[in-house]
């Protein structure tokens, strides 16, 4: 028996910790915990470039989401020191399936749906703040490369090669989705016994890469004239 209320406040949660993710610098913060784990205040101030002061006051914007935990380390002359770190619950933000929820009662499916429908739209603000950030990033690098000197040329080329974006683009009919959904089901069995490995290694290991993972329903997104029509008419 699905706890429809403990539901809804658990989504709403994470809405709201995507919420918070729309701002780069707050989103620079989530990036570097989901790579290091933990981080001090110095640790992040130094990272991200930014000054203690401004830290705390991005960090103190996620004090409601109870997102962050913190704890404290004992550093350099035997004081303690503040340590952030991402609360578990954090890691589970795109678990929920609205495919778990159709036995439910018309109106609990109706709330619920409504809760996932506003997750899934801040997810993919999220995703698109980082695609930014990302291309940010590459033009910045494109419109110094042919200005600067060789030596940045170098610099520029062993970065790139070292450490690129890497994708895929395919376009598959509907009998190949049915295929696909079958082979990511394995891939994702996959990946999840790499990453269950790296857990059993303890301690803060680096985890420097993402894999953000789409299929995206192209002819509905295409046809759908949201300057002109209604979503209440395309759905007919």
């Amino acid at each position: 028996m699905i706890d429809v209320e403990k539901l809804k406040k658990k989504i709403n949660q994470r809405i709201e910790v995507l919420k918070l993710l729309s701002s780069i610098p707050r989103l620079r913060i989530m990036l570097l915990l989901l790579i290091f784990r933990k981080l001090s205040l110095t640790q992040l101030s130094d990272l991200l470039g930014r000054t203690k002061a401004t830290v705390i006051h991005h960090l103190k914007k996620f004090e409601k989401s109870n997102i962050i935990n913190t704890s404290r380390e004992e550093s350099q002359g035997s004081i303690d020191a503040k340590v952030y770190e991402l609360d578990p619950e954090f890691f589970n933000l795109a678990e929920l399936n609205i495919k778990n929820f159709q036995n439910l009662k018309k109106k609990e499916s109706k709330e619920i749906l409504h809760h996932i429908l506003l997750r899934d739209k801040w997810m993919l603000e999220t995703f698109k703040n980082i695609l930014i950030f990302a291309n940010q990033f590459y033009r910045e690098i494109d419109e110094k490369y042919l200005s600067e000197d060789k030596k940045f040329m170098k610099k520029t080329q062993d970065f790139y090669f070292k450490s690129p974006i890497d994708y895929d683009l395919w376009f598959i009919t509907e009998e190949g989705r049915e295929n696909y959904l079958k082979a990511l089901s394995q891939f994702k069995e996959q990946i999840n016994k790499i990453i269950n490995e790296d857990n059993k290694k303890g301690g803060l290991i680096e985890r420097p890469y993402c894999i953000l993972h789409l299929l995206l329903p192209l002819k509905d997104l295409s046809e759908f004239d949201f300057e002109r029509k209604r979503i209440v008419d395309f759905l007919g």
